[in-house]
């Protein structure tokens, strides 16, 4: 079945494999309102939070000029 659903979508088998599993994990990660980290996981987590926003240069340019819509 699995096969013939590949050969249908004309893609690999192995592709169609993986992408299936990939819309399963998404689908199950989406309903999730907790996730747990290992103590270094949550010592990085909280350092990416705490540290201070970095602004690219070309979103800085784009953002000091006059909107298209003004």
């Amino acid at each position: 079945m699995v096969r013939a659903a590949s050969d249908i979508a004309e893609t690999s088998y192995s592709n169609f494999v993986r992408g299936a599993a990939v819309s399963e994990a998404r689908r199950i990660l989406a309903d999730r309102s907790q996730f747990k980290l290992d103590p270094d996981k949550w010592q990085e987590f909280n350092a990416l939070l705490d540290r201070p926003p970095r602004i690219p240069a070309g979103l800085r340019d784009l953002f000091s000029k006059p909107s298209v819509f003004e």
